[in-house]
């Protein structure tokens, strides 16, 4: 059996077409599984649910890109097992081989995703809608509003579009919000564990431009 060393930390890639292929999210998603250990096109089908079909598809695309790579072949009665492993743990895209539209068509394929949970979940549209001013003194809109219905059912959507702040506070809640997605993010279970279910979780900081 050839013996592969271990892929660097990051590989920047400088090949436009390569960039192209893992800004698409399904790319992004097929190669993750391959990232931290090396696994057949099957165990890479449970481990990210989809239809072992698609999985195949995107293998064999990230192969020829050169992004992933055969690092052990397994004999068995008839065809023998591929098992491959992503030629990096993670990939660098320099910003002028990103496409330009990039992140607002990826904000906006999450932010659908989230809208369409929370409707779900909540029930929405049987939801009363409450106009109050918050406690900044800016009028907020909230469709989940009672407290006990959202922790029943573990879902919380809020905004504080209208939070001032000075820059020593805003570096304490930088620092509060990162240290929650960090101490969350190492908690949180591996997927197909028992008892464990998928939760949308979008945390957002940034100075809003005067209007």
């Amino acid at each position: 059996m050839t013996t592969h060393p271990e892929p660097p930390d990051e590989q920047v890639i400088t090949d436009p077409e390569v960039a192209r292929l893992l800004s698409r999210r399904q790319a992004a998603l097929h190669v993750s599984s391959f990232l931290d250990q090396d696994r057949s096109i099957a165990e890479s089908a449970a481990r990210l649910e989809r239809p072992i079909g698609q999985v195949h598809h995107w293998v064999h695309r990230l192969v020829a890109a050169g992004v992933l790579r055969v690092v052990e072949v397994v004999p068995r009665a008839g065809r023998p097992i591929k098992r491959y492993r992503a030629v990096a743990r993670s990939f660098r895209l320099p910003a002028a081989l990103v496409p330009p539209e990039h992140y607002e068509q990826q904000m906006a394929l999450i932010n659908r995703e989230v809208v369409d949970a929370v409707a779900s979940v909540a029930d929405m549209p049987n939801q009363d809608l409450t106009i109050r001013l918050g406690e900044s003194g800016q009028v907020s809109f909230n469709r989940l509003s009672d407290r006990g219905v959202a922790s029943s059912l573990h879902s919380l959507q809020t905004s504080m579009g209208g939070l001032f702040l000075t820059e020593e506070q805003a570096d304490e809640l930088w620092s509060e919000l990162d240290a929650l997605r960090q101490r969350w993010a190492e908690a949180g279970h591996d997927r197909g564990t028992p008892g464990a279910v998928p939760y949308l979780v979008q945390l957002t900081m940034v100075p809003r431009p005067e209007r």
